[in-house]
């Protein structure tokens, strides 16, 4: 299965060409629910439910614990997942949204991260929505499109 992202959806293809919209881009999900930069930890919330609602109304195929791959730059912006062939595991992912969802807290940011920019948090918050409720082990970086 791919991830990508259009100007305003997420979506999920399948090798056999079967595509479904899985909900709203991350510009989209950061301008509807982000109400400061970075998002405090209502905002995460409020667009957590927004991604949890779409899933479950687009009715996206649940994997059996494979790979995901996606090239989105917004998630090669993440630790882990800046060049094709990385991959991170569905822990590391979480690690890394708690560590966005510490700074929403009021944590300090660690130096040089991204996660404070407010499109590559509500992409790497749909990116773990999606592992946790389809049931993704890993994502791995494909060559960029």
């Amino acid at each position: 299965m791919h991830l990508r992202f259009s100007p305003t959806g997420t979506m999920l293809s399948s090798d056999d060409g079967g595509v479904v919209t899985l909900g709203p881009s991350p510009p989209a999900l950061a301008d509807a629910c982000f109400r400061q930069d970075p998002p405090s930890a209502v905002d995460l919330e409020r667009a957590i439910d927004v991604v949890e609602d779409a899933l479950m109304a687009a009715k996206p195929p649940r994997s059996a614990g494979a790979s995901l791959t996606t090239s989105e730059p917004m998630l090669r912006q993440l630790p882990g997942l800046e060049v094709a062939g990385d991959m991170l595991g569905r822990d590391a992912i979480e690690a890394l949204f708690q560590q966005l969802a510490s700074i929403s807290l009021g944590m300090p940011a660690p130096d040089g991260t991204k996660l404070t920019d407010r499109d590559t948090a509500a992409a790497l918050l749909i990116r773990r929505e999606c592992m946790h409720h389809l049931n993704f082990d890993t994502v791995r970086i494909g060559a960029a499109a």
